[in-house]
């Protein structure tokens, strides 16, 4: 578990969720944007989620999930403190969503990797649930 609070990288779920549960839990704590996409416009809309998580100056997650032709950017919100992107997205939507100690302390049900394309290819290809994109710098 001590990976998944401090490495650095996009975290890949490949534990099965509800898609609506973790946007309501997210709602909570971040103001969320979608980008919806279709076949043809989607790496031109990846393209522009990406750039937008990279230039935020706020803390920024982005959220890709499997059969949902959207891409959420989820800014924290201001009254809401914590230091970085990771430890947001582990206190807040890591806990709430997967808050039995079984699923939050396995290690088997989360991948982290810096390889932003597998990050989506993971999720096109039917292998996870969802990519939580995060800031690599």
């Amino acid at each position: 578990m001590d990976k998944l609070l401090t490495q650095k990288g996009h975290r890949i779920v490949t534990k099965w969720f509800q898609p609506y549960m973790i946007l309501e839990s997210a709602k909570k704590f971040f103001n969320l944007t979608d980008y919806t996409f279709n076949g043809i416009s989607k790496f031109d809309t990846m393209d522009k989620f990406l750039k937008e998580i990279e230039n935020s100056d706020k803390i920024t997650v982005g959220l890709y999930m499997k059969n949902v032709n959207k891409f959420y950017l989820l800014q924290l919100k201001e009254e809401i403190k914590e230091k970085d992107d990771i430890s947001a997205l582990n206190n807040l939507l890591f806990k709430n969503q997967f808050n039995s100690e079984e699923h939050y302390d396995s290690d088997d049900w989360i991948e982290i990797t810096t390889d932003t394309d597998k990050a989506f290819s993971m999720i096109d290809l039917g292998k996870a649930e969802a990519s939580f994109i995060m800031k690599l710098e």
